[in-house]
């Protein structure tokens, strides 16, 4: 699999852009190729937001894309109800009943439901709700429709009322923080909206720039913890910097696993990326040799770290 320069940058990111993001942590760069690369970089995108300019909260961030949601399934027709959705084979209603058993699980941590599961079911994200995707079968889908809009509602409004979102939460045997644990889902129910899209013939739709920044946060800042949950013992240990371009994007180093070799002897791989696409290969919508990387190091570590994106996979 060759995860090197050769496809092109999602955001049409010229190579002289991507060059110099970089070589710049390792050498200046010189003063003209300096005002090359900030007049690129204006000519591709708007300034970014003011430093004034707080960003988005996890709750706003699920909110919001609960109610793009809502739009979505108002707008469906009767065959679309029944259209097939990749990669569970379930109808679009069925994939509601999803959605509608994991919101009444969050209802239920929030005290405002009563969605209980057999421990070993609720750690499995798809186990956990498949009676419920099975109880859909059969019914009017303006009723699968009604019974996720009130369940949605009854974590809104507690939601709104305020939560802590710094507490700790068991949610599918894992213990979040709100703060993560609505980052996580607001990356689930985009992709679930985006599964619609495609099953129905749809165009997909990106989040904006601030449930972006959510997003690519959380999906690099988890990378250690995906890397060692599908490498083990044999997990690949090192520094990488990953930098996502786009809005919602930036820049990050992290060090994986416990022998990691200190930060200042400098990242053993650089990956630049798209940041939606990045998102959707956190998702597992998108393939590693899609993403349209562009890699300087250790080709071995990148590649294992691409391959571990999807770990959480929804």
């Amino acid at each position: 699999m060759d995860l090197t320069a050769s496809a092109p940058n999602g955001n049409g990111l010229t190579d002289l852009v991507v060059d110099a993001l970089i070589a710049s942590e390792t050498e200046p760069a010189p003063p003209a190729l300096r005002q090359r690369v900030l007049a690129a970089a204006q000519a591709q995108r708007a300034p970014g937001r003011p430093t004034d300019t707080a960003p988005i909260s996890p709750v706003e961030g699920y909110l919001r894309t609960g109610a793009e949601l809502d739009d979505l399934l108002a707008s469906l027709d009767a065959a679309d109800w029944d259209a097939l959705v990749e990669p569970y084979n379930w109808t679009v209603q069925g994939l509601v009943g999803h959605l509608l058993a994991i919101e009444r699980l969050l209802g239920t941590r929030l005290g405002v439901d009563d969605f209980e599961a057999a421990a070993d079911l609720e750690a499995d994200h798809i186990a956990v709700s498949l009676e419920t995707v099975n109880g859909q079968a059969g019914r009017d889908p303006a009723t699968t429709l009604t019974d996720w809009r009130l369940a949605a509602r009854r974590v809104r409004d507690a939601l709104e009322a305020g939560v802590d979102l710094e507490a700790r939460v068991p949610f599918h045997g894992v213990n979040y923080r709100w703060s993560s644990l609505l980052a996580a889902r607001t990356l689930e129910v985009w992709t679930h909206a985006d599964d619609i899209r495609r099953a129905t013939g749809r165009d997909l739709v990106a989040p904006d720039g601030e449930r972006l920044a959510l997003l690519t946060d959380l999906a690099v800042r988890t990378l250690p913890l995906r890397l060692a949950l599908t490498g083990g013992a044999e997990a690949p240990v090192g520094t990488i910097r990953v930098v996502l371009t786009g809005p919602g994007g930036g820049a990050w180093q992290e060090s994986l696993g416990s022998g990691a070799g200190a930060d200042e002897s400098g990242p053993q791989v650089r990956i630049v990326a798209d940041a939606v696409a990045f998102c959707r290969l956190s998702a597992g919508r998108l393939a590693a040799s899609e993403l349209g990387a562009t890699i300087e190091g250790d080709q071995d570590l990148a590649a294992a770290v691409l391959v571990a994106s999807a770990a959480f996979a929804v």
